[in-house]
């Protein structure tokens, strides 16, 4: 049985239970084993493959999160999502502020 995907878990009625807060865990890619995972990635130092789907996703949970009145965002990215989450959270980070920077104008 495959997991669905953020994107598709987003979509699911009463994905929301607490319009407050805004959060998803980010572990494996899609169709992706955690054992393979773990072969391919480690030593979990460095990006070993981008996945789109999740960092559009992360993006938009993190926009939505930054539209309510008090943002309570959590986003939890796993090693085993692209090989190393420091360097996954530090692309999040990167985008956001490429949007923020877009819609400023600088």
């Amino acid at each position: 049985m495959r997991t669905a995907t953020v994107t598709e878990q987003m979509a699911l009625l009463g994905s929301r239970p607490n319009p407050a807060m805004v959060g998803a865990r980010f572990l494996l890619a899609p169709g992706r084993f955690y054992e393979n995972a773990i072969i391919g990635f480690e030593p979990f130092d460095s990006l070993k493959e981008i996945t789109d789907e999740a960092r559009s996703a992360a993006g938009a949970l993190i926009e939505e999160g930054a539209s309510t009145e008090k943002p309570r965002t959590f986003i939890f990215i796993n090693n085993r999502l692209e090989g190393s989450a420091p360097w996954t959270i530090k692309a999040l980070i990167d985008a956001r502020r490429e949007v923020l920077r877009r819609r400023l104008g600088t």
